[in-house]
């Protein structure tokens, strides 16, 4: 799983608190919310994670991978579903492939190429399997950490 370094921090104007949250995603690019309790700006991180991937797709750029966190820094989940569609756009990329070109390898049509690699939608990870193996890689899970 991907994480995304963030700061967070508590700001009171006129004896109203609220957080102000800066998502980085690349030395040069990051995202700034605003939200009433702390938890909230989380959730605003997430969504900003989200449309920074839409936007990357969209302008045809790969997607960077995460800064190491610095201290003091939260850390922002980038969805397992989201960063396989990140991984099969960077590849995609990588190969000079089109969207088009890279659905008829895994023989997806363009209009579900487009529903597939939208960060917003709930694609099915067999279909995104199918385009890892139409570049010629597996997708591997593993479990991190300890069970308790």
């Amino acid at each position: 799983m991907r994480y995304y370094p963030a700061t967070l921090e508590q700001v009171e104007e006129n004896c109203n608190p609220y957080y102000i949250g800066t998502l980085q995603f690349s030395e040069n690019s990051n995202a700034i919310v605003q939200a009433d309790t702390e938890a909230e700006a989380i959730a605003e991180l997430e969504f900003a994670l989200i449309g920074a991937v839409e936007f990357a797709f969209k302008d045809e750029e790969p997607f960077p991978t995460p800064l190491p966190p610095q201290k003091g820094e939260i850390l922002v989940l980038m969805p397992t579903l989201v960063e396989a569609k990140v991984l099969i756009h960077n590849e995609r990329i990588k190969h000079k492939l089109s969207k088009t070109e890279l659905g008829k390898l895994a023989g997806f049509t363009s209009a579900e190429m487009q529903r597939l690699l939208n960060p917003w939608y709930k694609s099915g990870i067999d279909k995104l399997d199918k385009l890892f193996f139409a570049l010629g890689l597996t997708l591997q899970f593993s479990l991190l950490g300890e069970a308790k």
